[in-house]
């Protein structure tokens, strides 16, 4: 059943939206050990295995913004300002950040540079920016995915579907048939089964399942009436999450084994069947929650500024704080709110200022 989406919030997509920017700033706050390969012991190990819920950070978001969009008229003229307008704001605070960044990286960056940092995303600086540019990607094929889904939800779903078997379950596939030889003595090297590997696009990548995560919103929007109706939804959603968190988890055992170094299981783990559902999982238990928290729906209305600026923020409050080092999932985790709250103040000082309040 369709939906008037119209300029109405919706208290489970904040809910979302919240979790997933609590999810990011987390997993670039790892103040805590968890390299089981090098000192292998059962803190670690666990540490590890709760890395896999925080993969579905960027997933959510990608998942809300087709929620929220796919349902709602187009405006071909007005979308095509948004892209424009997501550009400069990817590009201006990506010149920001580098600024900003190189005094705590003590390693200073001629004009040039700085350009070239921005193009091509410099690492360990500002390619957490792979997010914004693959949002530019979907908002570019967007007007085609929107007639798709508009003329006939049945042919939408299948071509979901069949984007789905390409990217993910075949990514998926790749992991699990590796983990598994590897488990078994058969081989020691990864696969190569990534029909998507040689595909760029705006720094895509392989990252061609920012497209299925969005997708699999718009359906859920659309079929939402029938996803509550299903009886022990929360059963099957906790269950799911639980199989697909230690099935994520022993795959990164293996690829770190593998490797001889940690899998960064959050990164990794994007493009996988298990944290897609996961992904669904954390929807459908949404579900449950009504909206009115005006914390959630604060954080939910400010995720874009937060994404943004966290970056700046968390050196700056490390630098504050570098006498009292961190190696603890709790703490890391507190820490990791409190920069959120510190740059949620920065972005509402920001958005006083005339100009810099359109950037943000």
């Amino acid at each position: 059943m369709q939906k008037d989406i119209k300029n109405k919030r919706f208290g489970h997509i904040d809910l979302i939206e919240t979790l997933a920017i609590i999810f990011v700033v987390f997993y670039h706050s790892s103040y805590y050990i968890f390299d089981f390969v090098n000192e292998p012991n059962f803190l670690y190990c666990f540490r590890y295995y709760l890395r896999t819920f925080v993969s579905t950070c960027c997933p959510l978001f990608f998942f809300a913004n087709g929620y929220l969009l796919l349902p709602k008229e187009l405006d071909l003229k007005k979308h095509y300002r948004k892209v424009l307008r997501f550009f400069i704001i990817m590009s201006f605070w990506g010149l920001v950040e580098l600024f900003v960044l190189q005094f705590f990286k003590g390693e200073y960056m001629t004009p040039g540079g700085m350009i070239y940092g921005l193009v091509t995303l410099r690492a360990d600086w500002i390619n957490h920016l792979w997010f914004m540019g693959a949002m530019i990607a979907i908002y570019l094929f967007f007007p085609l995915i929107k007639v798709v889904f508009d003329h006939d939800k049945k042919i939408f779903l299948i071509s979901a579907i069949t984007l789905f078997i390409l990217t993910i379950a075949n990514i998926s596939a790749n992991y699990t048939i590796s983990s598994l030889l590897y488990a078994l003595n058969l081989a020691e090297t990864r696969m190569k089964h990534d029909f998507f590997q040689y595909f760029s696009f705006f720094g895509l990548g392989s990252r061609m399942y920012s497209f299925v995560y969005f997708a699999f919103g718009g359906l859920a929007c659309f079929y939402e009436e029938k996803i509550r109706k299903i009886r022990h939804r929360n059963i099957y959603a906790i269950v799911t999450i639980l199989i697909s968190s230690v099935l994520l988890f022993l795959v990164g055992v293996c690829y770190s084994e593998m490797k001889k170094e940690v899998w960064d299981v959050v990164w990794s783990g994007y493009d996988t069947i298990f944290t897609f559902m996961m992904t669904l999982s954390i929807y459908a238990l949404s579900l449950n929650y009504k909206g009115g928290n005006k914390v959630i729906e604060t954080i939910s209305r400010n995720t874009l500024g937060i994404y943004l600026l966290h970056p700046i923020v968390k050196p700056v409050l490390v630098n504050i704080l570098y006498r009292y080092p961190i190696n603890s999932y709790f703490l890391s985790l507190l820490f990791s709110l409190f920069t959120i709250a510190v740059t949620f103040l920065l972005v509402q000082m920001i958005k006083k200022i005339p100009v810099l309040r359109d950037l943000i």
